[in-house]
């Protein structure tokens, strides 16, 4: 009788999965020698190599990118940062003659302006929305909330969850408010995620957010805020944002007697991040931490206090 062989154990690194794996822990020029090892493993780690495309960094060489290499790999780009020039938009588009639409991109994470995903065509003042060609956007930052130059954008009418159906988080750095309350009325359906200043935070822009109560579960207001009016928006929020989970307003002090006060609406709350009146200097927040005291109890339940950016 002839012994059964023995099966030598395989490298784990003979396993595409394992490979694949690798790749999100290394830098780009350590995927870029793996890539050169096999065919096999040149598909294991390009994804990797373009997942991220950084205008700050690499404008230049995303700039000698050919059309023919960015049809190839640029469905694996998923994050677009800092996206400044109109040359950097259109780096972006699928260059093919006779290709209207190009749906296959991958990209879910875009940081750019109103202006620039509508002025990527400055020959063609009616080119659809850049947007349309990235149907698995999932989070869009706008730097700004200017028109763009060529054309006037009817923002009564613009629907950019038709094209990007999981875009569920946005991200405003403009303090345009009524442009900012438009799109938030009709240009999007059922948000999860919204981030805005604290100086667009008027009547307006909170009916915008409260257009998505359903859905909303996370409100972040960045800045200082402005005037005192601001609190009664945010207490407007507590009622009717039934589902909301985190609400971080940081500049904003809370009158605690307001707060137990008003009638919550979100019962899933669990992270309040905004000062409490009598907790809103270094020597305070210290000293309650000293005692070990992190939360503030409202008569529902417990909320963090949040750490002292001094």
């Amino acid at each position: 009788m002839q012994p059964t062989p023995v099966c030598r154990p395989r490298n784990p690194l003979d396993l595409p999965e394992i490979r694949s794996q690798i790749a999100l822990f290394l830098d780009r020029k350590n995927c870029l020698a793996c890539m050169r090892v096999s065919r096999d493993w040149f598909h294991d780690f390009a994804p990797a190599v373009w997942h991220t495309v950084d205008f700050a960094k690499e404008a230049t060489a995303f700039g000698k990118v050919t059309p023919g290499i960015l049809d190839k790999y640029g469905g694996f780009i998923a994050t677009a940062l800092n996206l400044t020039t109109m040359g950097h938009v259109q780096s972006l588009q699928h260059s093919k003659p006779g290709i209207a639409l190009y749906t296959g991109s991958k990209l879910r994470h875009l940081s750019a302006s109103f202006s620039q995903v509508f002025l990527h065509d400055e020959a063609d003042a009616a080119a659809p929305c850049l947007l349309i060609h990235f149907p698995l956007l999932e989070s869009w930052h706008l730097n700004s909330l200017t028109q763009p130059t060529n054309r006037r954008i009817d923002l009564g009418h613009l629907n950019f969850s038709s094209g990007c159906p999981l875009l569920k988080t946005l991200s405003f750095q403009s303090e345009e408010a009524e442009v900012m309350s438009t799109m938030l009325l009709g240009s999007f359906d059922r948000l999860t995620s919204c981030t805005l200043p604290a100086k667009s935070l008027i009547m307006s822009t909170t009916l915008g957010l409260i257009s998505h109560l359903d859905s909303l579960v996370t409100i972040t207001i960045t800045g200082e805020i402005n005037e005192a009016a601001q609190m009664q928006w945010v207490l407007l929020i507590f009622k009717l944002c039934r589902n909301l989970q985190v609400l971080s307003f940081e500049s904003l002090v809370c009158d605690i007697e307001s707060v137990e006060n008003c009638w919550w609406g979100c019962p899933d709350l669990r992270e309040l991040r905004v000062r409490f009146k009598g907790l809103d200097t270094p020597p305070d927040i210290e000293g309650c931490l000293k005692q070990k005291l992190r939360t503030v109890w409202l008569g529902t339940k417990d909320y963090y206090l949040p750490p002292s950016s001094d």
